[in-house]
C-alpha cells in the first residue's frame, strides 16, 4: 500500500502521510464544492434504470458520459450511495439518443411508419433498395418478436421523413 494517498487513508491507514493526504482532499473539497461535492446517487440510479427500460444499457451510458462502465454499474446496483455532482449531471443529461446501434427497440412504431408508406404506394422492394439493402424485403420487420435493432429503426425513420418531405422521388 502506498502511503501519502487519500485512497490509503480510505482503506484504513492512519499514518501521518495518509492523514495529511485526506486533509488536503477535504480542504480542496471546501474550496471547490461544485467539482468535488458528493450528492445522493438516487436520482442518477433511477435515471439509469429508466434508460435501461428504454433499451439503453450501461455501456451506452458509459460511452455517453465518459465514465467507466464499472462506475455506471455500481451506481445502478446501489453500491455507490454518493457520487460527485458532476457525475450526477452527466448521467442525468443522457437521453434516448445514446442508444447503441445494436440495442433493441420496439418494432411496432416502425411497422406503423412502413404501413403508412405502403398505403401511399411505396413497395417493400423500393424501401429496401432506398435503404441500400440487397434483399428486396425488410425481413427484420416480419420476423417473430416485438423488438428490432435500433440502427434499422433509425434508418427507416430517416427514410420515412425524407419521403414525406419529398426528398426521395418514387
Amino acid at each position: 500500500m502506498k502511503h501519502g494517498k487519500r485512497g490509503s487513508y480510505q482503506r484504513g491507514c492512519r499514518c501521518p502521510e495518509c492523514r495529511e493526504a485526506n486533509a488536503r482532499y477535504r480542504r480542496l473539497q471546501r474550496k471547490m464544492p461544485e467539482k468535488i461535492r458528493l450528492v445522493d446517487a438516487g436520482p442518477a440510479r433511477e435515471h439509469i434504470l429508466w434508460l435501461s427500460s428504454q433499451g439503453i444499457g450501461e455501456q451506452a451510458v458509459a460511452d455517453a458520459t465518459d465514465l467507466d462502465r464499472s462506475t455506471v454499474s455500481r451506481i445502478r446496483g446501489g453500491r455507490l450511495p454518493r457520487i460527485r455532482a458532476t457525475t450526477n449531471v452527466k448521467i442525468l443529461a443522457v437521453d434516448t439518443g445514446a442508444r447503441l446501434d445494436g440495442s433493441l427497440v420496439p418494432k411496432e412504431p416502425i411497422k406503423r411508419l412502413v404501413r403508412k408508406l405502403r398505403n401511399q404506394g411505396y413497395t417493400l422492394r423500393f424501401l429496401a433498395r432506398s435503404l441500400g439493402y440487397k434483399s428486396p424485403m425488410l425481413q427484420f420487420l416480419y420476423q417473430p418478436g416485438k423488438l428490432m435493432r435500433a440502427r434499422n429503426a433509425l434508418d427507416l425513420e430517416r427514410l420515412f421523413f425524407k419521403i414525406q418531405r419529398g426528398k426521395i422521388p418514387r
